[in-house]
């Protein structure tokens, strides 16, 4: 139905003449085309719907023309077209427009809008054309009978499935109808429609009937290529059903693609069939035809510039290969192959009555041409199907033939079957008393299988609780044997002092006394040492019940990027870094506890100013430190990234560097816990997401994702 409004648009087009202003004073069936007299200029400018614009200087198109004839620079970006009109008060009071498009389209009447198909983005990124052809556009009462026409367009970007060039159809047809003339229009569609639905829904039933013959006799193959071919036919007088709707312009051609190959593969199985029917060798024929076949549909849909008949070309190919086999069965009097010829022809037959009526040569009473369709469709169709049906009976017939042999057969062995069952009886007691006892046993084995395996699951939880413990114990020991150390040397300098005190030695036993001090000093380091390790683990295993607040992100980032500089200034007053920093300046507050997401900012630019120490220490002058801190909003999350050009994190840790005690800091220097943490903290307290890039020398970055809501 689509393909004929097109080739209406387009005939219309052919044989209008140019002129400067088109002159409308009536109407006949079908409507008045606006194919000619238009302008066109690419670029966009409200001053272009404007009565009084100078055109002058824009160019002639003929938008009913396909996409491929039309000029490059018509269909690139935002457009307008302009036609000058002189319509009839009777005209203009009786009509309405009747708009098929393919670009989003808005329409001006005198510099007024009066109606739109889809949706025109200036920015190019939301811009969608709409196909329709039922619903009409009304004309506003003007009292003028001289009028401009302005139409402002626009491609739909970015729709690179299909080739825009080989679409066959118009580019914006626009039509001055009676607005009697929708009504018998809708009818006529509804008519169609309910065909559509009423065939599809036929050909479903007659590819489950097959199918089903299928699956209980495989040698039937026939039955399964004629299922297939029913299905795929079916599922094209879908996509036809949904083609006459509206539509985005993607998805009608999308359908119409879709379709296009579904009417080849029908075809093709109905092919298939017609060789295993018949029992025709193909030869190699048939595969080299699909293989073609697949090729060609490819080029259609993804090569620019191949003729858009290749589709329909190929369709009456094969479906002039498929009345060559049934001519060749009839002239080889295959059995049924009458039945198939008959139900091809009376289709053949009714298609060329179809195209007559549409292209108006000849005239028949509506009713007659919606049963042409029909018979169109169904005529091969019901044809190969009583085909099949028949085969089945006669195949029917013959299993009775047998069947009363087997009966025969049958009343022999009876007897010899009740033998056979006193035998079975007996043999099936002792089976069950085996049954009983190898049941008996395995119940026993079930028991003993669970017992073991809950041994085993408690000792994979002691040997990772014995992991975990040595990872602890390797953390603690070393601050310990310095306490312990440093302790025993305490004792023995207290006793020199002591004697140191009693020989009257003031000046030695001072220097006792600083010696002793500083020990006492490295102790309490020390143990400030271990104790911020247990207070780490603490900190790992808790499960915080902390509160959450609306947190301005931007601020507490910047807090505690300043903290953890300065930090590390204190400790090393020789360290300077670069701090970078780029706010989103529209970040939300958002739900978090602000205590771990405090900690976690310090791990994170901790660890950034470390790495980026570390490389000073290696690099010297020529390198310049950099901590990077951004942050902005992604798809409803709130995106952190730290970044720094410091010593980079090779590829084989990777993977651990979240694993709690793991560092690759020097002894007493990290606990290994404080990524650990940051993920903890991240994803199982707050629902976000954290992933490191890093390239080994040159740097990392860790990027932390929380939600938004």
């Amino acid at each position: 139905m689509i393909f004929s409004i097109f080739v209406s648009s387009a005939t219309l087009a052919a044989s209008q003449k140019v002129t400067a202003t088109l002159n409308i004073t009536k109407l006949a069936y079908g409507g008045f085309w606006l194919a000619t007299g238009w302008k066109f200029f690419a670029g966009d400018s409200p001053a272009f719907a404007r009565p009084g614009f100078n055109d002058d200087n824009w160019q002639t198109i003929y938008p009913t023309n396909s996409i491929p004839k039309l000029p490059a620079q018509a269909i690139q970006g935002i457009g307008w077209m302009r036609i000058k009109l002189h319509v009839s008060e009777e005209v203009w009071k009786n009509a309405s427009l009747r708009v098929i498009n393919v670009p989003a389209i808005e329409i001006y009447l005198d510099g007024q809008l009066i109606g739109k198909r889809g949706t025109i983005d200036a920015q190019h990124k939301t811009t969608r054309g709409y196909f329709d052809h039922l619903d009409p556009v009304a004309l506003p009462a003007t009292g003028k009978t001289d009028h401009i026409i302005a139409i402002r367009y626009c491609m739909q970007p970015g729709f690179n499935f299909l080739n825009w060039n080989n679409f066959s159809g118009g580019f914006v047809s626009i039509a001055f109808l009676a607005t009697s003339d929708f009504t018998a229009i809708k009818q006529h569609f509804w008519y169609f429609q309910i065909s559509d639905m009423v065939s599809a829904s036929v050909l479903f039933l007659l590819a489950l009937f097959h199918f089903t013959l299928y699956r209980y006799n495989r040698k039937k193959d026939g039955n399964l290529f004629f299922a297939g071919y029913a299905l795929c036919f079916g599922l094209y007088m879908v996509i036809e059903f949904k083609d006459n709707f509206d539509n985005y312009i993607d998805v009608f051609m999308l359908f119409t693609t879709l379709g296009n190959i579904l009417a080849v593969a029908s075809l093709m199985l109905c092919l298939k069939a017609l060789f295993t029917l018949f029992n025709f060798s193909t030869g190699g024929f048939f595969g080299g035809l699909a293989i073609t076949s697949a090729i060609l549909m490819v080029a259609w849909i993804f090569i620019q510039g191949m003729p858009p008949f290749i589709g329909f070309g190929l369709l009456i190919f094969i479906l002039s290969v498929d009345f060559w086999l049934t001519i060749k069965a009839v002239w080889y009097k295959k059995r049924g192959a009458n039945i198939i010829a008959t139900g091809f022809f009376a289709g053949l037959f009714c298609v060329i009555v179809y195209l007559l009526t549409n292209t108006g040569l000849i005239n028949i009473p509506f009713f007659l041409f919606i049963l042409t369709s029909s018979v169109t469709v169904f005529g091969p169709v019901l044809a190969i199907s009583i085909y099949l049906g028949r085969e089945f009976a006669l195949d029917g017939l013959l299993l009775q033939a047998k069947l009363a042999q087997v009966e025969q057969l049958s009343a022999k062995t009876i007897a010899q079957e009740q033998e056979k069952q006193a035998l079975l009886a007996e043999q099936n007691d002792l089976l069950e008393q085996q049954v009983k006892e190898r049941t008996a046993d395995l119940h026993q084995s079930l028991t003993n299988l669970k017992a073991t395996q809950t041994q085993l699951i408690q000792s994979e939880k002691m040997a990772s609780l014995g992991e975990l413990t040595a990872g602890i114990a390797h953390e603690i020991q070393n601050p310990l044997n310095f306490v312990n150390n440093f302790s025993e040397v305490n004792r023995e300098m207290i006793d020199e002092l002591k004697e140191e005190l009693k020989s009257g030695n003031t000046d030695e036993a001072l220097a006792i006394v600083d010696d002793i001090k500083q020990n006492e000093e490295k102790i309490t380091h020390h143990g400030k040492r271990a104790d911020a390790i247990v207070k780490g683990m603490l900190e790992h295993s808790r499960v915080s019940s902390g509160q959450k607040e609306l947190t301005d992100i931007n601020a507490l980032a910047d807090e505690y990027l300043r903290l953890s500089y300065h930090g590390l200034r204190a400790k090393d007053k020789s360290f300077n870094a670069e701090m970078v920093t780029s706010f989103d300046n529209k970040l939300p507050k958002i739900n978090v506890i602000p205590q771990d997401i405090g900690r976690v900012f310090l791990n994170l630019f901790n660890n950034a100013f470390y790495a980026v120490n570390q490389k000073q220490k290696t690099r010297g002058g020529d390198y310049k430190p950099q901590v990077s801190l951004i942050t902005s909003v992604e798809n409803d999350m709130l995106v952190i990234k730290v970044k720094d050009n410091g010593i980079g994190i090779p590829v084989a840790i990777k993977e651990k560097i979240m694993q709690p005690f793991f560092t690759t800091k020097p002894t007493g220097e990290g606990t290994g816990l404080g990524l650990s943490l940051t993920y903890d903290m991240v994803v199982k307290r707050h629902g976000g997401s954290i992933q490191v890039n890093s390239v080994e020398g040159e740097g990392s970055e860790f990027i932390i994702q929380l939600p938004v809501r």
